[in-house]
């Protein structure tokens, strides 16, 4: 997989303001949306948590079936914290809300802090917010920015000048779509054409940032260590299915059989950290 461009939206921890809650340590002990079965706003919630050196065990945790679920319960006064982008309908009733809305802030000085962001999501950087719930020019604030939504393709089946073309096109027709909507601005190459990513960037890419003397020396140590990171997983990917099948067969030869979905995800699991930690 590889990313064509991505465009850049903020997200942080949107906090009930009647529950004091100024900065991300001070979350300790307090009530967090969290949602069954949705990685994306967990393993979120997690990485901002980490922010203020705390860890999903050092707030109580509410489980929720879903996204919407979470904002009822916050009106609800049943939790005090949950993710979102600044932007949602969701938090503008929670601005509205006799509960009131508050935004923690991730400081870009604050080093350690986001490095243990990024060691948790390595796509996050610094995003200066202006407009949504809470926000304005003159009272904006600084959240976890991301890209959503990418614009994503296998690196061998499209052609790099197929990307190129398609990059270019997006980035000469700016002034005709930038304004649809309050997030298109974001669609600007300097911001939607630089690393973090999901995913390492398509060569079509990286071909047309460099020739507008955009790619940055850091977007490209950034694209290698993901590249890198990606082909360590995938030959891991390869080693420790071709390993599980002989200790199954292994296994099958002696009278025992061994359930794969029971068991091959704390073996994948233990082969991706091994991996990674290389």
């Amino acid at each position: 997989m590889r990313i064509v461009l991505g465009r850049v939206a903020g997200v942080a921890l949107a906090t009930a303001a009647d529950a004091n809650i100024k900065t991300i340590a001070d979350m300790k002990g307090k009530r967090m949306g969290y949602v069954k079965a949705n990685p994306s706003i967990n393993v979120k919630n997690d990485a901002m948590l980490a922010f203020g050196n705390l860890t999903r065990a050092d707030v109580k945790v509410g489980m929720f079936s879903s996204y919407g679920a979470m904002k009822t319960a916050l009106l609800a006064n049943q939790i005090d914290i949950m993710m979102s982008v600044p932007t949602s309908a969701v938090i503008r009733e929670i601005e509205a809300s006799p509960r009131g809305l508050y935004w923690p802030e991730f400081l870009p000085d604050n080093k350690a802090g986001w490095k243990a962001v990024t060691d948790v999501i390595s796509f996050a950087g610094p995003s200066h917010e202006t407009r949504g719930a809470g926000l304005s020019e003159e009272s904006p604030r600084w959240m976890v920015g991301y890209r959503y939504p990418l614009m994503t393709v296998y690196q061998e089946k499209v052609p790099v000048d197929e990307v190129y073309n398609l990059v270019k096109a997006i980035d000469l027709s700016y002034d005709d779509y930038k304004s649809t909507t309050s997030s298109s601005f974001n669609w600007a190459l300097e911001k939607s054409g630089r690393t973090p990513y999901d995913a390492p960037a398509h060569a079509g890419t990286i071909r047309y940032m460099k020739e507008k003397g955009l790619w940055r020396d850091e977007d490209q140590a950034w694209h290698d260590t993901r590249l890198a990171r990606l082909n360590k997983l995938l030959d891991a990917w390869e080693a420790a299915q071709s390993d599980f099948h002989d200790y199954r067969v292994a296994e099958r030869e002696k009278g025992n059989k061994i359930n794969a979905k029971e068991e091959w995800p704390a073996v994948w699991e233990k082969a991706r950290l091994a991996a990674i930690s290389e």
